[in-house]
């Protein structure tokens, strides 16, 4: 058999090469990029600095000022407005708000003088009503509340002017000034009133800023239209919705009213919380809250779940020092949320500051201990800032306790790290000191320290 060429021997033994593919790339290494992409960066960064050496940037104190804006031309003077419209238009000037730019004030409004330098709290005229009005419309709107507290009470002040335009203004008034007429109308008893507001209260288009207010007003006239029309707003059969009427209510409750309160409280309804908090406030004189505690306390052993919290609700509410002895009964109760509506009721005296640290540090339910530890956040101590320093490694009880450290440090918080509070603490009362010794004068014996009394003989 004939021997095959070298040749093609080595053709057999080298292994047939793989077909390239058209359009590939090769394969660089990482982050180095392809001929192309290198050159590309090159160029761009030698562009760069041939434009940094042509074009070099001036230097800071070299700069030129922005040109301001040339300020526009002042426009030219209104007219002087007629002998009749001045006294208007004194009053009306109060409204307008501060120029464009001149700086962040409260509610963007201009500095007013105060109301009772501003405005005479006098009796005026009729026809010198609607210009009182104007006068005291900013007060009205004041960023300070006492600034407006004292604007209503120069409202009152205007006298029978006021009271006879009372039910016309209140047709026709709306947002802030309805709010005020409303309040005055039933502080002031005035009678030909109620029509006005029940009317405002079934309009189609009724107000709902002043909504709150004119039911107040409703609430304090002593007369059989007013009671009936709230008591069918009670009972879902008018416009107001029940919750408001019920939020409204407190002391002015007649008999009528206050069964309707104990009914809805005890009948666990949409609105028996609002109702159980209206029987409180009704509970505050302490008059009325012996009565109210007494009956309570006789519907409180047959009374389960929510009716036995509702009727707890009212009794936190009342006044601490008539109700207070119901409310310590309650404390070992098995609800925590009876524990709990029991609690902020003794909070709401200062002398059960004791009682709300030890349910802080033993009560086992979590509601328990955190109302507690809001009760006392609210005017916190100096006794109970230790309480608060523990509880800042509570992740349940950890916001109100941070909470209670701000307010006790007049507003200023110092974060979230309980070793910044810790440092202000002990800042805040540094441990005692012990008093220097004192060296005794040259020539003077040092006192011998007094030799226990001899043990008796025996």
């Amino acid at each position: 058999m004939a021997k095959a060429p070298a040749s093609k021997k080595a053709a057999l033994l080298t292994p047939p090469a793989k077909p390239s593919a058209k359009g590939k790339r090769p394969k660089f290494a990482p982050g180095s990029g392809t001929p192309r992409q290198r050159a590309i960066m090159l160029g761009a960064a030698a562009l760069c600095v041939i434009a940094a050496v042509l074009f070099p940037r001036p230097a800071p104190d070299t700069e030129e000022p922005p040109a301001r804006a040339q300020p526009k031309a002042a426009p030219p003077p209104a007219p002087a407005p007629p002998a009749g419209a001045q006294a208007t238009a004194v009053a009306a000037a109060p409204e307008a708000g501060p120029a464009s730019g001149g700086g962040n004030t409260a509610n963007a409004q201009p500095e007013l003088p105060p109301a009772r330098e501003a405005v005479p709290a006098v009796r005026v005229k009729p026809e010198e009503l609607d210009a009182r009005l104007q006068a005291l419309d900013p007060y009205f709107r004041h960023y300070k509340t006492e600034e407006r507290e004292e604007a209503y009470k120069i409202l009152l002040a205007c006298g029978p002017a006021l009271v006879a335009q009372l039910p016309k203004l209140i047709e026709t008034a709306d947002g802030i000034a309805l709010c005020n007429v409303a309040r005055a109308a039933g502080e002031l008893k005035v009678t030909d009133a109620i029509p006005a507001l029940i009317a405002r209260l079934e309009a189609k288009d009724k107000p709902q800023v002043a909504q709150a207010e004119m039911i107040q007003a409703l609430a304090l006239f002593d007369d059989a239209k007013a009671r009936a029309y709230l008591l069918l707003a009670l009972q879902g059969r008018c416009c107001p919705r029940a919750e408001v009427v019920w939020n409204c209510f407190g002391e002015n409750m007649d008999a009528k009213q206050l069964e309707l309160a104990f009914q809805t409280a005890t009948g666990g309804g949409p609105n028996s919380l609002s109702a159980a908090k209206a029987l409180g406030r009704y509970g505050t004189p302490g008059d009325k809250a012996v009565a109210l505690v007494e009956r309570i306390q006789g519907m409180l052993p047959d009374a389960k779940g929510t009716t036995r919290l509702r009727l707890v609700q009212a009794l936190a509410g009342m006044n601490p020092d008539r109700a207070g002895t119901a409310l310590s009964m309650l404390l070992a109760d098995t609800d925590p949320e009876v524990r709990a509506a029991a609690l902020t009721g003794l909070a709401r005296s200062s002398f059960n500051t004791s009682t709300l640290l030890d349910a802080l540090q033993r009560d086992p339910a979590p509601q328990v201990r955190q109302g507690c530890a809001r009760a006392l956040a609210a005017e916190p101590s100096e006794e109970v800032l230790p309480i608060f320093l523990e509880l800042l490694d509570d992740p349940d009880l950890r916001a109100i306790a941070l909470t209670a450290l701000v307010r006790a440090n007049k507003g200023v918080d110092l974060g979230t790290h309980a070793f910044v509070w810790r440092n202000w603490y002990h800042a805040r009362h540094p441990p005692p000191q012990p008093k220097p010794k004192v060296p005794p004068a040259e020539g003077a014996e040092e006192e011998e320290p007094k030799e226990d009394a001899e043990a008796p003989q025996e």
